[in-house]
């Protein structure tokens, strides 16, 4: 069951795999592998727009493909409907990158199931993440991050943004921050806790947006403001009325980005 709710579900309106790769390659992205020698994972990158010593923004993409069964994992965790590829392709950054879980789009031999069921949400699954941030930096020259997590992947990154240096601003979209949490709300297999170092991390970064679907089912508004609030930080929460999980996100990204959101420093 907990399978079942952790494939990020993707209405109608998101564009598939294929089209979403097609239009990548349209709009000049390349498809790499970074990080790990040992378990790389697959990047998209806009090449040579970093401005020297500017940011680089990376989407980092939701949990992937659905269980076919409460009991079955997918045997290729790739999403059929890859909404962080459509939230790169869609922001107006100079520099962006989309950034795939593991296992996603390739399957290296050190692949294993449990890194897109069980584990999805572990150190190691971080760890992979954090090289790949490694190597995009290095790939592009840039001196920053805006990190934007899509579902799953929104803890990845907020879990990145709390231990690095580099990450000036973190967004989630419709984001599964606390997993345990999450798993609470929904009555499933529990799944570990945003840990303790994250929340106090978290609580201090000053530029953070979360991007919540007024009807969004599977990261409902008040599970999704509630961790938030526990943190101190439901003033970073956004609702976007008629917004779902997945739509309608890639659509109006664009201009999602271009509205003020004017956040205050968080009380000492």
């Amino acid at each position: 069951m907990a399978g079942l709710l952790a494939a990020c579900a993707t209405g109608s309106g998101v564009p598939d795999r294929a089209t979403l790769e097609a239009q990548a390659r349209a709009h000049g992205f390349e498809r790499l592998t970074v990080g790990d020698p040992a378990l790389p994972l697959v990047a998209w990158l806009r090449p040579g727009t970093v401005p020297e010593g500017g940011t680089l923004t990376v989407v980092i993409e939701g949990d992937g493909a659905a269980w076919p069964r409460r009991d079955r994992p997918p045997a290729d965790p790739t999403p059929a409907r890859p909404v962080g590829l459509g939230l790169a392709l869609a922001d107006p950054a100079p520099a962006v990158a989309a950034l795939a879980r593991p296992c996603q789009y390739h399957r290296p031999a050190a692949c294993t199931v449990a890194l897109w069921t069980t584990e999805r949400f572990s150190d190691e699954a971080v760890r992979l993440a954090d090289a790949a941030l490694d190597d995009l930096r290095q790939r592009t020259g840039a001196e920053t991050l805006r990190l934007v997590g899509y579902s799953g992947g929104a803890h990845i990154a907020a879990r990145l943004a709390a231990a690095r240096h580099d990450v000036t601003t973190l967004e989630t979209v419709a984001g599964v921050l606390d997993p345990a949490a999450w798993t609470a709300h929904h009555g499933v297999t529990p799944l570990p806790p945003l840990p303790p170092d994250t929340r106090a991390a978290l609580a201090r970064l000053p530029d953070q947006r979360h991007w919540i679907g007024a009807e969004d089912r599977i990261v409902p508004p008040d599970l999704a403001r509630g961790v938030l609030e526990r943190l101190g930080r439901g003033d970073t929460a956004r609702v976007v009325p008629g917004f779902d999980h997945a739509c309608c996100w890639g659509e109006a990204w664009s201009d999602l980005t271009r509205t003020p959101f004017v956040i205050p420093p968080p009380s000492r």
